[in-house]
């Protein structure tokens, strides 16, 4: 029940114009902001869908700069595999014409010597860093040249030379998210790219009698793979065969001994928390870091690009024609190959990298529009709105100034 009294249509115009003026004031707010939700009160429902579709588009943004960060790494790397892949031809070219036999060894020194300045600008190649000073090629370990020369003197030539080139660097690969979930590899270890020939680690233990005392893991390529306590030879070949990790176990048919082949062109890297491997044969009681951890009595076979070329040079030096067509040839092949592969790996990885940049940018341009439709303000409807309000509250403090009229009476009550 309303109490009737003279004050009472002061109140109520109070009332209406405190009304009119919050309603004035959103939609000034609004104009301001192009947005009809300035408070969540608005529009709960339209304010969470909006939400999460703003957080949809953050995403998208990140996932945008990894692409791009990675874009712009695959296209320093596609340089250097490039200039690689030339050298290797001309490599080839040279390796060629040595094995016909038509060149005295005069010719094939000459030769030699440029061969060993491609092999020089190879390894530059393969310690080449992008924009951010980051190695390209050392796996994980971006702040460290992946390759490491040894120089030392060489038959037939004067000075030093360099005689061996080892990797340094790691086997994993840093992987970025270019979507929910989905990650792509961010970089290409060395001795994958650089690298000739399938390797084989031939143990001369005889394991066939070997039973794992412990728990322990060994970890191949950054793969981990559990022993278990109990485990024996063919259990732990086993279980290697079914990891994810290019290498084929098997047990030696005449000694019994383990046997690792890789079954891509690459360096294995192989390391334990126990010495199943190591009482196996494969890995020596010394702990050092791999690939130096090889057991001395274990045989390795499989080279790397670097060795391919060290092993043509030292040949031209010798003059060993029969070395050079029938050994450097195939290897050399080998190692053209392998990095051609790399190069066309990397093209892929591109091609799918702006196929989901294409896919990004159109996902975020469907989030876009439906979060406009949702809190977008229509700026004509709502100017036109205001002004009908400003005009409105204009004639009423008018009509209220002839209403409420202020007499003597009022400052006496």
């Amino acid at each position: 029940m309303r109490r009737i009294s003279t004050n009472m249509p002061n109140q109520d115009f109070q009332n209406s114009m405190s009304i009119r003026n919050n309603r004035l004031n959103s939609l000034k707010t609004g104009i301001s902001s192009q947005s009809k939700i300035s408070d969540l009160r608005n529009d709960p429902i339209a304010a969470a869908h909006s939400t999460r579709l703003k957080s949809n588009i953050r995403q998208i943004d990140r996932f945008d700069r990894n692409i791009a960060h990675s874009q712009s790494k695959y296209a320093i790397a596609e340089g250097f595999m490039a200039s690689g892949i030339d050298i290797m031809q001309r490599l080839k070219e040279l390796n060629v014409q040595a094995s016909q036999g038509t060149y005295n060894k005069d010719d094939l020194k000459i030769m030699a010597s440029e061969v060993d300045q491609l092999l020089g600008e190879l390894i530059s190649i393969a310690n080449g860093r992008d924009s951010d000073g980051s190695t390209i090629f050392s796996g994980e370990k971006t702040n460290l040249e992946p390759f490491e020369v040894l120089t030392g003197h060489v038959e037939g030539k004067d000075g030093v030379s360099i005689t061996e080139v080892n990797y340094v660097g790691s086997l994993s690969n840093n992987k970025v998210e270019i979507s929910e979930n989905t990650f792509i590899k961010d970089n290409f270890p060395g001795n994958e790219v650089f690298w000739a020939e399938n390797q084989s680690i031939f143990s001369s233990v005889n394991g066939s009698t070997y039973v794992a005392t412990e728990n322990s893991d060994i970890s191949i390529n950054g793969v981990k793979i559990k022993i278990t306590e109990g485990d024996n030879v063919h259990t732990i070949i086993d279980k290697i065969n079914k990891s994810d990790v290019a290498v084929k176990a098997s047990l030696d048919p005449v000694y019994n001994s383990l046997v690792l082949n890789t079954t891509s062109p690459h360096q294995l890297m192989i390391e334990e928390s126990g010495n199943s491997l190591e009482k196996l044969g494969i890995l020596a009681p010394n702990h050092l870091a791999p690939p130096n951890n090889y057991s001395n009595s274990s045989k390795v076979s499989g080279g790397s690009l670097f060795d391919s070329v060290i092993k043509l040079r030292d040949n031209l030096l010798k003059g060993d024609v029969d070395a050079i067509g029938s050994q450097n040839l195939g290897q050399m092949e080998l190692a053209y190959n392998n990095l051609i592969s790399a190069q066309a790996e990397l093209g892929s990885l591109s091609e799918r990298l702006y196929i989901k940049s294409d896919s990004l940018a159109l996902n975020k341009e469907n989030y876009s529009n439906f979060n406009s439709q949702l809190t977008d303000i229509d700026m004509t409807k709502a100017i036109v709105e205001m002004n009908m309000l400003e005009y409105a509250q204009k004639a009423s403090f008018q009509i209220a100034g002839k209403m409420f009229k202020t007499s003597l009476m009022d400052f006496i009550r």
